[in-house]
């Protein structure tokens, strides 16, 4: 453990949690889609849903829009978001058992592409991706992360691991 897992990365905003952490979950689901965002739902759930969080809500827009956790638009994510076109509504989320500070993020992608991904702040900005279009999942996304959304059926491991593989790409646990 360092002074950065303390006291969190540089950032705007005031806490890691609803600053930092709403960032990288927003940015995080965004990768996920894999194309630029037409029309965002993120419903908040436990501490997150506090009406007073405005700057919990416009990280999540400023990720949406690619926006790092020191980057100053953040505070204008709202009208940048409507000058490019891009939906936000947020809404609270009902969920059992989930930890205080989860988001369940919707989104629509300007070819149709849409994806759902269940997210938490678990605190100095770091996240762990929970459910993935409903499937549970579990990790952080610290590291390279691999996401198969596959037919269950005979030959489908061999297969990614063979394009893996062609790309000279070690895999460390599977």
């Amino acid at each position: 453990m360092d002074l950065f897992d303390i006291v969190g990365p540089i950032m705007v905003g005031p806490s890691s949690s609803h600053t930092a952490g709403a960032v990288r979950m927003g940015y995080v689901a965004g990768k996920l889609l894999g194309e630029p965002i037409q029309k965002a739902e993120i419903l908040l759930y436990g501490s997150s849903c506090n009406r007073r969080r405005t700057w919990n809500k416009k990280s999540y827009c400023g990720s949406l829009l690619g926006m790092q956790t020191d980057d100053y638009q953040i505070a204008d994510s709202y009208e940048i978001a409507a000058q490019r076109g891009m939906e936000v509504a947020f809404g609270e989320a009902r969920l059992e058992e989930a930890h205080p500070n989860t988001a369940v993020i919707c989104l629509n992608g300007i070819s149709g592409k849409q994806t759902e991904v269940q997210i938490s702040s678990i605190g100095g900005s770091r996240i762990s991706i929970d459910k993935i279009d409903g499937i549970n999942t579990g990790f952080s996304g610290e590291c390279p992360t691999l996401i198969v959304h596959n037919i269950d059926q005979p030959g489908c491991i061999v297969a990614v691991t063979s394009m893996l593989a062609k790309k000279n790409v070690n895999i460390a646990t599977m």
